[in-house]
């Protein structure tokens, strides 16, 4: 196969998630002999191309459209509306609103994208498409007559006939009369049957039980990947290791610190080893241990609790390496979703803001090898799906190879 892989990473703080899910699922393939390209924009652009990846620029998507460090000052203030939205118990947080905020109600910053991407068709001559999120490329999969897979999850749906939903529906209604396409439905044209929905969860996390050609269930999509970082962590026999990371721009990181450094003392044996964005150069306080990055997929088989924010490859290192999780997600949907399934799994606990206190996580440490139990059978049944060997499996299937 020829796959091209657009993949989704605006200026605003999403997280690297859906990142790290399409090069997995790209360096699957190319292990499996298939030929593999990326659209991608911005530093990820320039750091897959020193890598040797083939690549194509596609532009970024910034807060409503406008210039970046517009967009970056808005940001801050865009999570606080959104989390206040969710404190007065509002439903309206959607993938749909989130679209809006990336400017993608306005036509002609999804025809940037969407003329891009076309351009890396006509030189790659891709077979398939591949992505998780990017918006432009259910137009091109439309225009061109490609097959399209893409991650999927349940909570997706949420929004379908809101307010939202409907500016972006009027959007993409005019870009399809742009292309001379037909109009469809919003939710067809993302969701339809001609879409091969990959699902990197299991029926019991994503709280759904999908059936159909157009589905597969991976259980995961997940690797280490180069991209990022190389570094290398030495992990000390006898020790207990928590990993923490949280990316909530509500949490400020000099409260994450205090609170860490008040839990994680030499008298309770813990080791913390704690990433952040916010940290230039690493160093450490007590027992724990502060960096700009840590690659989880080194450290959280060692640990006894994952700290975080609902994030889903968080979430799925760590269920695979049978390690609870005590998390804080906002506003995000997405996350408080996977905060809330966990805990109803039993496999960890979810809690706001306001509750990253020395209290409230020293109150459920005490339960570890109870929830330790039970993520450990979750992440099992997650391995039995077979992951990104799955995901590229259920592509030949879809054209045929």
């Amino acid at each position: 196969m020829r796959i091209l892989i657009p993949i989704f990473s605006p200026a605003l703080r999403f997280g690297i998630s859906p990142v790290l899910r399409a090069l997995c699922v790209g360096n699957t393939a190319r292990e499996l002999g298939h030929d593999v390209a990326f659209c991608a924009s911005g530093e990820l652009y320039r750091s897959l191309k020193e890598r040797g990846y083939k690549t194509y620029e596609i532009p970024g998507l910034t807060a409503l459209g406008l210039p970046k460090y517009i967009s970056q000052g808005l940001e801050r203030h865009l999570n606080l509306f959104l989390m206040k939205l969710v404190a007065r118990g509002h439903s309206s947080i959607n993938i749909w609103l989130i679209l809006i905020f990336l400017g993608l109600s306005r036509g002609p910053i999804l025809k940037r994208s969407i003329r891009a991407e076309m351009d890396a068709v006509r030189d790659f001559k891709p077979d398939v498409f591949f992505t998780e999120m990017d918006p432009a490329i259910y137009f091109v999969s439309e225009i061109t007559g490609l097959p399209l897979a893409t991650t999927y999850a349940k909570i997706a749906h949420e929004g379908i006939g809101s307010f939202p939903y409907k500016v972006i529906s009027r959007n993409a209604e005019y870009i399809l009369h742009y292309y001379g396409r037909k109009s469809k439905p919003l939710s067809e044209l993302v969701f339809g049957q001609q879409i091969l929905k990959i699902i990197p969860s299991i029926p019991e996390l994503d709280g759904s039980r999908f059936c159909g050609k157009d589905f597969c269930y991976t259980g995961y999509l997940l690797r280490e990947t180069r991209v990022f970082d190389n570094s290398k962590f030495e992990i000390s026999g006898g020790k207990r290791y928590v990993f923490a990371y949280i990316k909530n721009p509500l949490i400020h990181f000099s409260r994450l610190e205090r609170v860490l450094t008040q839990v994680f003392t030499r008298d309770k044996g813990y080791t913390c080893i704690a990433a952040s964005e916010d940290v230039k150069k690493e160093y450490k306080i007590g027992e724990v241990e502060f960096y700009p990055y840590v690659p989880a997929l080194q450290i959280v088989p060692h640990c006894e609790w994952t700290i975080g924010h609902g994030g889903h490859n968080a979430m799925v290192v760590s269920l695979l390496s049978g390690v609870p999780l005590l998390m804080f997600p906002g506003w995000h949907t997405e996350r408080r979703y996977n905060a809330t399934m966990l805990y109803r799994l039993n496999c960890g606990f979810m809690g706001e803001p306001k509750d990253l206190t020395k209290e409230w996580i020293e109150s459920r440490l005490p339960r570890q090898k109870e929830l330790a139990a039970n993520a450990m059978r979750v992440g099992n049944v997650m391995k039995s799906y077979g992951g990104p060997q799955a995901a590229v499996r259920a592509l030949e299937k879809l054209i045929n190879v």
